[in-house]
């Protein structure tokens, strides 16, 4: 294609272009919603709304000549990578596992294991009826950590650079952490799971929606409605 056929896009610092068109951020801003106010004609009420841009959930990455080097199979349940861990840390003297997002970690665990986290409406149930369960996954956590068999990820922030390093074989993280990996370490041979749970199952993972935020009237459209709802959520995380 000739350069005549590209597309010339402003400069995101740039407030104009030759031909006068505002392209600052408060400009672009206020084009998208109205936009999104004419998309339905059943915005009333000014306000600020959101909706979904991306997804992505948690992940299992393991380092898979590490695996097959030792023997080693991929954990499907937490009993299951507790031998795992212990199996790694007798080969590497070094802990075996971490998790890049404590606070999810915490969220997914005390769901995983019968508890409940919050609600809409705020209540703390894992401060409240369901604290036995908190206190089981914090505990858990402390344990393996003293034994030496987990880690957080700590200074590093996330885990995709000791794990691309090599200095710890598998971690769970978003998703988004698999265009990292192989720009750290182009020759590391890895791949994801599903994150372990109690027993065999669907796994729980804590997944997050990206949102963008638009000034529009009070009653969401059908589509807004849709693209918020929990089934979409839920399709989203089997979709990664």
């Amino acid at each position: 294609m000739g350069r005549s056929g590209w597309r010339k896009f402003p400069s995101p610092t740039g407030s104009h272009d030759g031909a006068g068109t505002d392209h600052s951020p408060a400009a672009i801003s206020e084009k998208a919603a109205a936009r999104l106010r004419q998309a339905d004609s059943s915005y009333e009420k000014e306000g600020t709304y959101s909706l979904p841009i991306h997804s992505y959930s948690e992940v299992l990455y393991y380092n898979v000549d590490f695996f097959e080097e030792n023997g080693l199979t991929v954990p499907t349940t937490w009993d299951e990578m507790m031998d795992t861990c212990e199996k790694i840390h007798e080969i590497t003297g070094s802990p075996a596992f971490g998790w890049d997002n404590l606070a999810g970690s915490f969220m997914t665990l005390v769901n995983q294991f019968g508890g409940r986290y919050t609600d809409q409406s705020g209540n703390l149930y894992f401060a409240q009826e369901d604290e036995d369960v908190a206190l089981e996954v914090l505990n858990l956590w402390q344990e393996n950590v003293k034994k030496g068999i987990w880690r957080t990820a700590g200074e590093d922030m996330f885990f995709s650079g000791p794990f691309a390093n090599e200095q710890i074989p598998m971690y769970i993280g978003d998703s988004v952490e698999a265009s990292y990996i192989p720009a750290k370490n182009p020759d590391l041979n890895w791949a994801t799971a599903p994150i372990p749970w109690p027993v065999m199952g669907d796994s729980g993972a804590d997944y997050n929606i990206g949102e963008i935020w638009a000034p529009r009237e009070e009653n969401d459209p059908p589509w807004f409605r849709q693209a918020n709802s929990p089934a979409a959520a839920s399709e989203a995380g089997r979709q990664l």
